[in-house]
């Protein structure tokens, strides 16, 4: 046991004859193995397996780090936002702004609903509450842009406004 044999058809623990399919099919060890050996558990694979899986992570994940003396104050920060994030038009920022707003008022009603509900023991307060979330975030954030600054209203990924 242990090792290929010299015409490649045997399994590289027990030495049985394999199928021409199954020597095809090598581990990450490279030996290729039948069957019942054929799992890394039952043929003490010298692969580091854990090894490859923090690669992996490291190669799909890089990071992304900015120093921490990058911004000193709030305007630097803002000048280091819009270099990375510009707006195309000069209202854009608003439009955000008040999509921002709209988000912020539904979590607001959101939340007094659940406190109302929850004081009061009606369910039909959250949902009373969700509704006036709901409608005033999109006015917000949806009708408010166009009206007051004559831009679309700006589209985020995940957003119920958008």
């Amino acid at each position: 046991p242990g090792g290929e044999a010299g015409d490649g058809q045997r399994c590289g623990r027990c030495s049985h004859r394999i199928s021409l399919v199954e020597t095809y099919m090598k581990c990450r060890c490279g030996l290729a193995f039948c069957q019942r050996h054929r799992p890394p558990e039952r043929h003490e694979c010298t692969f580091d397996w854990h090894q490859m899986q923090q690669q992996k992570v490291a190669r799909e994940n890089p990071q992304c780090v900015a120093p921490t003396s990058a911004a000193s104050s709030v305007a630097e920060w803002c000048r280091q936002h819009d270099k990375y994030h510009p707006c195309q038009a000069p209202g854009q920022r608003r439009a955000q702004q008040l999509h921002a707003l709209g988000v912020l008022a539904l979590c607001a009603f959101a939340a007094r609903g659940v406190l109302l509900a929850t004081l009061h023991m009606r369910f039909l307060l959250l949902v009373q509450q969700l509704v006036l979330g709901i409608a005033l975030g999109a006015a917000c954030g949806r009708l408010l842009p166009p009206a007051l600054l004559g831009l679309p209203a700006p589209a985020c990924r995940y957003c119920v406004f958008s």
